[in-house]
């Protein structure tokens, strides 16, 4: 599943997490530059994070939750491949946390705390719409990539009874 892009991989332990496009807090005179999204990267005070384009454009990403024994790989498969019967089997499977707009063709898995320090008026503003936000998160986020090359990013908590969450 995952394709030719590099796979990029963001560890957290208890930290709240914003996903988002980064145009929604990143201010006018730093987008392009501080915020360099031809190759994803954010100079300054930001130390970790996962930021790719979509592979689709803007849009609403949703963000789910899966099953905890579940494959997060092999149900993308499923969720992204032809086999109808397949897909109606993981729809049924996914728990709906939110959603996250993008208006730059590109989101992200970024930690809220450095987020409110570079901004921390971005949200009084912005519709809930655009940012999901996992609280207390402690585990690896990686970026994955479908056939389509669109890409996904899956949040798989240190604690095994804890489900894996994926964005479509």
């Amino acid at each position: 599943m995952v394709g030719k892009k590099k796979v990029q991989v963001m560890n957290v332990i208890g930290k709240d997490i914003i996903i988002t496009d980064p145009c929604y807090f990143a201010m006018d005179a730093d987008w392009g530059e501080t915020f360099n999204y031809d190759v994803y990267s954010i100079e300054g005070s930001f130390t970790e994070y996962v930021w790719d384009a979509t592979g689709y454009g803007d849009g609403s990403p949703k963000v789910f939750s899966i099953p905890t024994y579940y494959n997060p790989e092999t149900f993308l498969e499923k969720l992204t491949g032809d086999d109808e019967g397949e897909r109606d089997e993981v729809l049924n499977l996914m728990e709906t946390i939110g959603e996250c707009g993008v208006d730059s063709g590109t989101f992200g898995v970024f930690l809220l705390e450095e987020a409110l320090k570079y901004n921390p008026n971005f949200m009084n503003s912005l519709p809930e719409s655009c940012y999901c936000i996992i609280r207390n998160f402690s585990g690896s986020v990686h970026s994955t990539y479908d056939e389509e090359g669109n890409t996904h990013f899956i949040l798989k908590p240190n604690n095994p009874i804890e489900r894996t969450i994926i964005t479509n």
